[in-house]
């Protein structure tokens, strides 16, 4: 079995793999890109094991002058708090490698089935610490992203709402492009929820195992919904055409370079007051919520110490805001 791989314009074919190899298994994309569902049909797979959102595998990795090298900062890892969630012990070195390396194998212990890992950014790292991973690389149309960053409030609009989109798919343009194809699956939410069960089969093989037919029934052991098409370009009928008109002029030309075509709504272009405006607004919404979420003192007692690097002072406000957050969680 064949299928094709996309990657930037150019069109491939990828092999399927076996699960008996030990390459790393990742799936790659944007948030509000239907990460979580995808998620939660993967770990539904009897043979694949999908723990979480584990950006954190990567996010605290620094370069040391010093050392010149790649160092985990131990004490940003432990105010994580998709991390702290995840209750895996604290690695007992800060060399980068080992560090992830430690986590991805306390994962392992936990299950018996193979580990699949899910990111939204790092690919440098991704490359640099697994092995010959095959990555799938999750797509979703950024209009749809933008206007899903407003609902959970992430966003003030949907200029700035695409803004994770953006910084992911231009990461993934920039440190993937040399990547062997045959080790790269595209996979597009709107085929997900189009017709799961193809897609999921053609994950599956890429990874290296079967589909099951567990993976649709994610609902039964989660707060998420059956799929539904509807879901798809929703866009196309609840955004204004100012507001689609704002995300492709964010986005630019990594709208088409992604596949996507453009909506033929009049561009727009904006002032530096129109700028200014938008920034203004998404600030004050964002802040709104964070004020409205964790009260007056701790968002700016830590925004004071992130600031002034006072990072001892900060622990226990990020502690604190990371408590009520996950208490939030679907």
């Amino acid at each position: 079995m064949q299928w094709s791989v996309t990657t930037g314009m150019e069109t491939h074919l990828a092999a399927p793999h076996s699960l008996s190899d030990q390459r790393d298994l990742v799936i790659y994309g944007a948030l509000r890109s239907g990460s979580t569902l995808l998620r939660l049909m993967v770990n539904q797979n009897p043979e694949l094991h999908c723990p979480g959102e584990i950006d954190f595998l990567f996010d605290h990795i620094g370069f040391d002058e010093t050392s010149q090298s790649w160092v985990m900062d131990i004490a940003s890892l432990k105010m994580d708090r998709i991390f702290l969630s995840s209750g895996l012990d604290v690695p007992d070195t800060t060399e980068a490698g080992a560090a992830v390396h430690d986590m991805i194998a306390q994962y392992r212990a936990r299950d018996s089935r193979r580990l699949v890992i899910m990111v939204h950014r790092n690919v440098a790292h991704i490359r640099r610490y697994l092995n010959d991973p095959l990555i799938v690389h999750l797509l979703r149309d950024p209009r749809d992203v933008a206007a899903s960053s407003i609902s959970l409030e992430w966003a003030g609009n949907v200029y700035y709402g695409a803004d994770h989109w953006i910084n992911t798919e231009g990461e993934w343009g920039r440190d993937a492009a040399d990547l062997d194809p045959s080790s790269l699956l595209e996979l597009r939410f709107e085929e997900l929820i189009a017709d799961p069960e193809k897609t999921l089969s053609e994950l599956c093989s890429f990874f290296g195992t079967s589909f099951s037919p567990a993976m649709l029934e994610y609902h039964k052991t989660s707060t998420y919904a059956p799929v539904d098409p509807s879901l798809s370009s929703q866009w196309k009928t609840k955004r204004t055409e100012q507001e689609i008109a704002l995300v492709e002029l964010r986005v630019g030309a990594l709208l088409a370079s992604r596949g996507f075509a453009p909506s033929g709504v009049e561009p727009i272009n904006l002032s530096r007051l129109g700028e200014w405006r938008l920034w203004l607004s998404n600030k004050f919404h964002v802040w709104k919520l964070r004020l409205r979420r964790h009260g007056l003192y701790d968002p700016i007692a830590l925004a004071v110490c992130n600031r002034l690097g006072l990072q001892r002072f900060a622990v226990s406000a990020q502690m604190r805001i990371n408590e009520r957050s996950q208490k939030m969680l679907k």
